[in-house]
């Protein structure tokens, strides 16, 4: 019976079952497993897809709950039956269960109660089911051995809601008549046996189950056989004792009972023989003794963990899957160890049977009183028995219906409790037992009691066998009275993963082997599923609180003849102030929660407890003279007009209204607070039993009395009195990316393990968030109807059928909303809307058939609400949960806009063709429960580790089972606003007394771990500075030798043989006193002594000092009146700590020696990432297989493009990362520098804008560089929200566009001048003068004074010539410097020149005009006019305001203009340039001048004295200090061949070289190198006189 198969361990398999019923009849030596591995074909086990993500996602599935648990789904079924006397009739059958799966319509449910052609034979079926789900299914019978319960159609057995179905006598179930004739030969005279819980293989239709090809099985390919099971005798009628594999038996012997019905100790009759005493059938003992076989070890820890040496192991027979339970022990009031009772709370997974034992082992207590022989070393009630002790067990199903026929006992050989289960439970039930009148005693402190034990379950004769791939298989075959005949042991049986397995099983004896049972679903051999891929994201919840800081008025307020309203007064500044507290929470705030308000410079007391006296509500009392007086919101006073003529307001107000407010009734919610000067921490606590509901104001007022005083600083202090802040509740969001399990790689869930120790050695903390992704991330089934309209922002809702606590703390579902559900009464709902990332939105019960209402549900459609399954896979992730964005090619990360749906994978995890799964998981402050399964690290704790701590995997703990997380208590999240809420870590104990508030040295007994850490003392937090050498003790005497005992003080008793006590108690003493150290080199040391008798009776050492170098010499310091002759010998220890006192607000005292002694690992530990006060994570994901490597929580960079910046800022940034977020809030971007402390220097840094996250893996993020400039910085990313903060830095990485000038103006000035502005454009200069310097580089540096920076792309230099300084260079910049991560230089070039201002030039230009076509003054003059400046410029490339006509005038026309030098070039060509171009294209017919519209017959002599003028400005035009054409060309001497050779080199590289003039271009290039090179080459030169 109940055969039961789990994918169990690493490639391996759990399987559980019942022995049949045993008789003389029907005698039992063992089983024999069989193993098919299925074909994966389309005749049998063959993959298709997934329903559940189709069409979006092409995703192969065979088995139901392949991703899950790899198949073999069954479900439990309890049973009960009418009355015994029944038997040999019809019964009654009452089948109850929760299913752990949503069975839908046609799912079917086989029950096997055994006893073939029996219990069934008469089966009516046509038979209506009954009970409160009968309606629900149909019964059919299959093979005369098995009911078969059908899900009809419309209709859902809803997971986790009890299912209750009876089956009436009329279905004709018979139960066996114990005296038949034909009963007792098949299963022996009086032995019934009906099963009360019967494990049920669910066969579903549509792959939602586990049954790969219907009912009938697999095809198998291959099969394999395990080797044999037998108990430890096969000659008695149980199955018990020690298990054995692979016995086989012997012949049997010549002598047997076939009356006495006692079995004979030697082996009989256990195989067929010739020789063999064979009687008929059933009247023989037959049965298969142990003979060859090998025991299984015992060792139920490591077989369950999966560590056992055994391949197959076995649990010692009738042990069933453990669970944990909370336990509280109750003590004699007189006594702290005297025990009388326990209290059990529990919820099993599993249902309980009656007869079912639960075993609570408790190390720590013994019992204290006699035990009489007759309780057989248990403590139980046996009635009649006075010796035996009572034990009261009262026991309730979830805190309110009570159950009997419970009974408890102690067993002292185990120290044990065994509770014997008295009536049915289904699994998921709240369980509470009380279990009082006890005797007992505890060995230790209540308070070190473990108020979490593991229980194991006895059910009866189960039995368990474990087993995984390569254990050993057997060939046998079945023959004529030998059922394994031929057994041979085989090669290894290969189990491999992601194969899908059958199994059956046959019992046998030593003659027969029985019928095949075997399992209509199928498992599949699965390996721990895939770690998690990226951690994207954890965040705090906050809440917005508004705070108001204001002063009820002490005295009464008067009014004169008009009313008046008189607000609380504003608290000066450093004033107690008492604080207002409003905010509406968005969610759901329990008992014991924390809200944390951070008031920033606010002070008062260092550390105080607030009582519940001092947290007030929004409630006033009006008090005064007249009954008008009213109270307003915050304690405002509402006074009446005063009535009164004597009234003489304000000057005499005796007769006036006179109201005040007075406020003194306590909040309800919060049941205490604190405050912390330390932290500037505002911490209220949410009271027992009490709850604050989403969308529901609470208005908290901490009392002046409380002493919190405002900020001393005004900046910090809002005018108004009243600022918003963040509260932070202890609650916390964790998202992070996995890729989606596999069938061979599923998954069940995850493990989030968190701590405050960044070392992860202490305060580990372990939950667990399920996951199974087998129907889809998210399974929706029709529930119930609404039956009112819901509004946007309704918290309740009204349903059809009042499904009470069934819906409580799961999820809905209407429309497209999605709400949580906190409370249920009734019909009513009371529910957290737009819950998981939806949007609330209003939904209408309307009747879809006239002339419906909503609760008439039969004939009435209106709007469904549905059961909505969620896991940790998000659905509230922009994608559904899912995507298949891993990256170009599945391991990259491209950069641009048009690739962000490929999603980014910089750590190159392998998806393959799988798509990622998005998680969330919240952890709320005694909401989420903790989980006891697995180790910190390996080993045995699951709270602290020693070593290897920060590692990548760990283990099951000792005895824990795959797949079945044991849930502890509530997690309990700290609070860094209370300094006495930090964690600690018990580590040693003090060695010395703490005699008062100023002792600053004490020992310990191992101060290894604590130098530079922050300890705590009882309530005292210290910070130990120093580890250091100092006196432990004080003795009057010193034994000799060393290894003889002497008294401390006081006069010698008897010695010691052999032993001598040297020194002296001294004698005549009338008075105590103090004792120094002298010598030594220590300090610190002070000891007190007493007097007795004449005689010093004891020292006590106050303080041991410290730094002792040496052992000092003890004195009388002061008293010892009378002392004579007293010794005093140190007794030192290097173990002394040098400690701060009262550190972090806490209050110095007085502490005993032997007080534990803790680190706090919060305020002693930082780094660069991870600075404050935080937690940290890391999470792995688990199956019925294992536990996946760990994922830590990290901020880490790893590219960003681009990385050279703009300085106008606005530049896009992608940067590559992980742990980058799922949303950007509270991201930040910054470039710039950290401080030396690791903080973003807001001085060296600037922030990016719009950051936005583009893979919500927390992968890439994109924002928009600052405007500002430097040469090297760093790109930092930093997250804080709530008590997190991380920093992550690309070193370096980033760089600022160097600037570039593009001219300047003016770039010519007046030879004498002395100062002037000079405008400079360009690029990439930044925004602010404070970050750039220039300067004018000529033959002497002339600075800018000052150089101001009006944009990016301007700035204006102003220069101050020092005397005798001739204002001519380059203007160079400098922009950035040290705070921005350097300078960088403008280059030099033409375009920064700045130079004298050359002179014009006058020219008379004449063309064949006639003039008297052009009078002064008319349209046509001003034209001529124009297009002869025009004619001009064009032709001397120059711009039209260079050129200035000076007079006009007859002679055909004859034009005196001028022309004007280029302020805004100095390298511009001079006037006389442009005079000496102009000149010589007017004798060019061809030239530009010469194709003007006025100039094409121009007449234009040169001046004389400007060709060489033109020269000499091209010259300096052209000062490359050393250009090619110079260098590489000079003549010899001034003689006429070597000056030729020269003038011809000079021209062709000044034309065609590299260093050839670039403000002249085409033939004008040829006149300006003609100039420049007569020049160079000495044509020009100056002749001797």
């Amino acid at each position: 019976q109940n055969l039961q198969v789990t994918s169990y361990g690493n490639q391996g398999f759990r399987l559980e079952f019942l022995p049949p019923v045993i008789s003389r009849a029907k005698p039992l030596s063992g089983f024999v497993f069989e193993i098919d591995l299925c074909q994966q074909s389309q005749d049998s086990c063959t993959s298709s897809a997934n329903p559940y993500y189709q069409p979006r996602f092409s995703l192969d599935t065979t088995l139901g709950t392949d991703l899950g648990n790899g198949g073999g789904h069954t479900e439990e079924i309890l049973m009960s039956y009418g009355p015994q006397n029944a038997t040999g009739s019809p019964s009654t059958i009452t089948l109850q269960m929760k299913p752990k799966l949503n069975i839908e319509a046609g799912d079917q449910m086989y029950i096997r109660a055994g006893y073939p052609n029996v219990l069934l034979s008469s089966f009516f079926s046509n038979c209506s089911l009954e009970g409160p789900d009968g309606s629900k299914v149909t019964a059919s019978v299959l093979n005369s051995s098995t009911l078969v319960l059908t899900v009809k159609d419309g209709y859902i057995l809803w997971r986790g809601y009890a299912v209750n179905i009876l089956i009436p006598e009329a279905c004709n179930i018979f139960l066996p008549n114990l005296k038949e004739a034909s009963y007792a030969r098949e299963y022996g005279e009086g032995n019934l046996s009906l099963p009360s819980i019967i494990v049920a293989p669910i066969v579903g239709q549509g792959r939602r189950f586990d049954n790969c090809k219907g009912a009938s099985g697999c095809a198998a390919s291959t099969t394999y056989v395990l080797q044999t099971l037998q108990d430890a005798s096969s000659m008695d009628v149980s199955w018990s004792g020690q298990l054995y594999n692979g016995a086989t038996g012997v012949g049997c012997g010549n002598s047997i009972s076939a009356s006495s019905h006692v079995y004979p100790a030697t082996a009989y009759c256990s195989q067929y023989s010739p020789n063999s005493n064979n009687g008929p059938q059933g009247t023989g003992d037959n049965g298969s003794p142990i003979a060859n076989g090998a025991a299984y070890i015992s060792n139920a820890a490591s077989c369950r963990s999966g560590t056992s040496q055994q391949n197959p192991c076995t649990l010692p027979i009738g042990q069933d899957w453990i669970f944990s339970t909370n336990i509280s022990y109750l003590f004699n009031q007189s006594s702290s160890n005297n025990l009388t009772g326990v209290e059990l709370e529990f919820l099993r997974d599993r249902a309980l049977s009656i007869g079912d034992v639960i075993s609570i082992q408790v190390d720590k207590i013994f019992v204290s009183q006699q035990i009489a022989p007759l309780c057989n070393y248990t403590y139980e009630y046996q009635s009649g028995m006075d010796s035996c002790y009572v034990l009261d067990t009262a026991v309730y199903l979830n805190y309110t219906n009570p159950l009997t026929g419970w009974t408890s006992k102690w067993n002292t050989m185990t120290s044990s409790f065994e509770i014997q289960v008295g009536s049915q439970v289904l699994q998921s039930s709240i369980i509470w037992i009380r279990i009082s009148n006890l005797h007992m005693y505890s060995t230790v402190d209540a308070s070190k009691l473990t108020s979490q034990q593991i229980c194991t379950v006895q059910r009866s004769d189960k039995t368990t066998i474990i087993f995984h791939n390569g254990m050993a298989g057997i060939g046998y075959s079945t023959s004529l009275g030998d059922p394994v005949a031929g057994y041979t042991i085989s090669s290894t049986i290969p189990i491999n993963q992601g194969s899908i397995y059958q199994f059956r099983m046959f019992s046998y004896n030593g003659r027969f082997k029985s019928a095949a049972t075997q399992s209509p679903v199928q498992n599949r051999a699965i390996g721990p599923p895939k770690p998690p891929s990226y951690f994207a994201q954890m965040k705090q919840h906050l809440i917005p609180v508004n705070l108001q800081y204001s002063l009820l008025s002490s005295t009464l307020v008067a009014t004169g003849s008009s009313s008046a309203r008189v607000s609380p007064q504003l608290p000066y500044l450093g004033e107690a102030t008492r604080i207002g507290v409003t905010f509406t929470s968005d969610v759901l705030i329990s008992e014991y929660q924390t809200l944390t308000l951070l008031l920033e410079g606010f002070g008062g007391p260092s550390l105080v407890d607030i009582p519940p006296s001092s947290l007030l509500a929004e409630t006033y009392y009006p008090y005064g003279n007249n009954a008008g007086c009213q109270c307003g919101a915050g304690g405002t006073i509402i006074i009446p007009a005063s009535t009164s003529a004597s009234c003489q307001y304000p000057t005499d107000v005796t007769s006036c209204t006179q109201c005040g407010c007075k406020q003194n009734i306590t909040n309800t919610k919060f049941a205490k607070a604190s405050w912390s000067s330390y932290t500037s921490s505002l911490v209220l606590t949410v009271g027992e039993n009490q709850v604050i509901p989403p969308g529901q104001q609470q208005i908290v007022w901490v009392a002046k009395s409380v002493g919190i005083t405002t900020p001393v600083d005004p900046t910090l202090f809002p005018p108004s009195g009243s600022n918003y802040v963040s509260g932070r509740l202890a609650r916390f969001s964790l998202s992070w990316v996995s890729p989606f399990p596999t069938v061979a790689n599923p998954r069940t869930g995850f493990l989030v393990q968190f701590t405050t120790d960044m070392y992860w050695k202490s305060d580990i903390q372990t939950v667990n968030f399920p996951d199974l992704l087998n129907r889809g991330v998210k399974e929706v089934v029709p529930f119930t109807n609404l039956i009112a309209d819901v509004t946007s922002t309704d918290p309740m809702i009204k349903i059809a059928v009042p499904y009470a606590m069934f819906v409580q703390g799961k999820t809905i579902q209407i429309g497209y909303e999605l709400m949580l559900v906190v409370y249920v009464q009734n019909h009513t709902l009371y529910v957290e809307r737009g819950y998981l990332g939806t949007s609330a939105t209003s939904h209408q019960a309307q009747a879809l058939t006239p002339g419906c209402t909503c609760n008439d549900l039969q004939t009435c459609q209106c709007y469904q609400v549905f059961l909505a399954y969620t896991y940790a896979t998000d659905i509230s992730d922009r994608n559904g949960g899912i995507d298949y964005q891993t990256g170009f090619n599945g391991d990259s990360c491209r950069v641009g806009t048009q690739f962000d749906q490929e999603g980014c994978n910089p750590l190159k995890i392998a998806f393959g063709t799988q798509p990622r799964t998005h998680q969330k998981a919240t952890i709320i402050d005694f909401g989420t429960k903790s989980v006891d399964w697995i180790s910190a690290c390996g080993g045995s704790s699951v709270k602290t580790c020693s070593q290897d701590c920060k590692c990548s995997a760990t283990t099951l703990l000792p005895s824990m089972e795959f797949g079945n997380v044991i849930k502890a208590s509530n997690i309990s999240l700290s609070t860094p606003g209370y300094v006495l809420d930090y964690p600690y870590n018990p580590v040693t104990t003090s060695t010395t007394t703490i005699a008062d508030d100023q002792v600053q040295y004490f020992a310990v007994a191992d101060p290894s771990q604590l130098l530079g850490k922050f300890i705590r003392v009882d309530d005292e937090l210290m910070f130990v500075k120093q580890v250091s050498r100092g006196v432990l003790g004080v003795s009057n005497y010193q034994p000799i030798p060393s290894t003889c005992s002497c008294p401390s003080s006081g006069q010698l008793g008897q010695l010691q043989t052999n032993c001598i006590c040297s020194g002296s108690a001294g004698t005549n003493c009338t008075a105590g006193g103090t004792l120094s150290a002298n010598g030594g080199g220590g300090v610190g040391f002070s000891a007190t002594f007493s007097v007795t008798g004449g005689y010093i009776s004891n020292v006590v050492v106050t303080s041991p000092g410290g730094k002792f170098v040496a052992t000092p010499s003890i004195s009388i310091a002061t008293g010892g009146d009378g002392c004579v002759g007293a010794t005093f010998f140190a007794q030192m220890s290097s173990n002394v700590l040098l400690v701060v006192r009262g550190a972090l607000g806490t209050v110095a005292t007085t502490h005993t020696s032997g007080a534990q002694v803790s680190i706090v690992p919060w305020p002693s530990q930082s780094s660069l990432n991870y600075p404050g006060l935080q937690y940290y994570f890391r999470v792995a994901a688990y199956n019925y297989a294992g536990i996946s490597s760990f994922l830590y929580y990290d901020l880490r960079l790893f590219s960003v493009t681009p990385r050279q910046l703009a300085a106008a800022g606005n530049s896009m940034l992608e940067i590559v990362l992980i742990g980058g977020g799922t949303t950007a809030t509270n991201y930040t971007v910054y470039v710039g520098r950290l401080t030396a402390a690791g903080q973003v220097d807001m001085i060296r840094s600037r922030e990016c804008t719009n950051v936005q996250v583009i893979d919500s893996a927390g992968t890439k993020i994109r924002c928009f560089s600052p405007s500002w400039v430097g040469k090297t910085h760093d790109l930092i990313v930093q997250y804080r929200e709530g008590m997190f903060t991380q920093i992550a830095k690309g070193n370096s990485w980033m760089s600022f566009n160097p600037p570039a000038i593009t001219s300047i103006f003016p770039a010519l000035i007046d030879s004498n001048t002395t100062s002037v502005n000079i405008t400079v454009f360009g690029k990439n200069f930044g925004k602010y003068s404070s970050e750039a310097s220039g300067k004018l580089v000529g033959s002497t540096t002339v600075s800018c004074t000052p150089l101001v920076i009006q944009n990016d792309a301007k700035a204006v230099c102003s220069l101050r010539a020092p005397t005798g300084v001739s204002l001519q260079g380059n203007i160079q910049l400098t922009i950035g410097n040290d705070l921005t991560g350097g300078g960088q230089q403008t280059n030099s070039g033409p375009q920064t020149k700045l130079s004298l201002k050359p002179q014009p030039v006058q020219m008379q230009a004449t063309v064949p005009l006639n003039i008297s076509s052009f009078p002064p003054g008319s349209s046509a003059r001003s034209s001529l006019e124009t297009n002869f400046k025009t004619d001009i410029a064009n032709a001397a490339g120059i711009a039209i305001s260079r050129i200035v006509i000076l007079n006009v005038t007859a002679g055909s026309i004859i034009f005196d203009f001028q022309i004007l030098p280029d302020l805004t070039s100095a390298s511009a060509p001079s006037p006389a340039s442009v005079a000496v171009n102009l000149a010589s294209q007017a004798t060019d017919p061809n030239s530009k001048l010469r194709q003007g519209s006025i100039t094409s017959q121009i007449s234009l002599p040169l001046p004389p004295g400007v060709q060489a003028q033109a020269a000499t400005s091209q010259a300096s035009a052209a000062s490359n200090p050393n250009p090619s054409y110079y260098s590489q060309c000079f003549a010899r001497s001034y003689q006429s061949d070597d000056m030729r050779r020269c003038y011809f080199c000079c021209q062709y590289l000044c034309m065609f070289g590299p260093d050839a003039p670039t403000n002249v271009t085409g033939f004008l290039i040829q006149g300006l190198c003609e100039s420049l090179c007569m020049l160079h080459c000495g044509y020009g030169r100056a002749l001797p006189v």
